[in-house]
């Protein structure tokens, strides 16, 4: 196959302003347009070099390394390593996923290209194949990335958590839920809630049938049930809302305290209530009490 400069930097030109359009996408830099095309004509350029034989040394895949990390520094503004390596993340992950669509369109058409030196050249250079595959990379890209975003924040909101009353504690998962803003109507103490499961051994086996029927509602049944508890007085229905449930009411307590315990600090307090769910919180089981910011800010 004869190969043109022109069309070798043009192929590569495009195929690297696409990548790192999507990476400033998914990235939320907004960079200016020109430093991404500076940069992409560097890498174009370094292709062509490759193919240069007094520049074979070019193929080593230390210099592929350095020129990824030019490329990104001159893109994009850094100011922090954290940055360059997420950025350096996601041009990665847009570059494998990019060329591997782009290769896997072209080969079950038919395309005539070819891979060298890391770089490549396609014959006629179908246009719409590259956009296509840009397309197609931009969804599935944008798709893992928030997912793997969502995993890493739910899992830096996951705290270890004691709760304690009449002496007794037991130990949970919880996150921290910035939708939950409920408080006692009362004490104005911010409210965690937690699922039965992870404190009915706290409560009056009474009380937690009660709960577990679904008749937080029947005060009457609730008073008896706490007949004769020392903590009769802690206990009281909180009033809320939810989607699907309005005007629901919720039983709570006042424990002893609560320990929620963050990479930075151990946090402790007693003006909190905990609210009793009767339903599961997490499908998946990792945690068992949704934290109230009021607790943690």
């Amino acid at each position: 196959m004869t190969i043109y400069v022109d069309l070798l930097f043009f192929d590569n030109f495009i195929m690297n302003f696409i990548i790192l359009w999507i990476v400033d996408r998914l990235s939320g830099c907004n960079t200016n347009p020109w430093k991404l095309a500076a940069a992409a004509g560097i890498g174009a350029l370094y292709v062509i070099g490759s193919f240069w034989p007094t520049l074979y040394f070019l193929n080593n895949i230390s210099f592929k390394v350095v020129l990824s990390a030019m490329m990104i520094l001159l893109s994009f503004h850094i100011e922090r390593w954290r940055d360059f390596l997420r950025l350096s993340a996601i041009f990665y992950m847009v570059t494998f996923l990019f060329g591997g669509v782009a290769f896997g369109i072209l080969y079950f058409t038919n395309q005539n290209f070819m891979l060298a030196n890391g770089g490549f050249y396609i014959h006629g250079y179908p246009v719409v194949t590259m956009i296509i595959a840009a397309v197609f990379a931009y969804i599935i890209t944008g798709y893992c990335w928030r997912y793997m975003r969502a995993r890493l924040d739910r899992k830096r909101l996951m705290m270890p958590t004691e709760v304690a009353l009449d002496g007794k504690a037991v130990k949970a998962n919880a996150m921290l839920d910035t939708g939950n803003v409920l408080h006692d109507p009362i004490s104005n103490y911010p409210v965690v809630i937690a699922e039965l499961s992870c404190i009915k051994e706290l409560l009056p086996d009474a009380l937690a049938s009660i709960i577990q029927a679904g008749n937080e509602v029947d005060i009457g049944a609730i008073m008896e049930a706490l007949s004769g508890s020392p903590c009769m007085l802690r206990f009281r229905l909180i009033p809320f809302n939810s989607i699907g449930q309005s005007n629901g009411m919720m039983v709570g307590f006042r424990p002893d305290y609560i320990k929620v315990f963050t990479p930075e600090q151990t946090i402790e307090s007693k003006e909190i209530i905990i609210g009793i769910c009767n339903s599961r919180l997490s499908q998946d089981d990792a945690y068992t009490m949704l934290l109230n910011p009021g607790l943690i800010i």
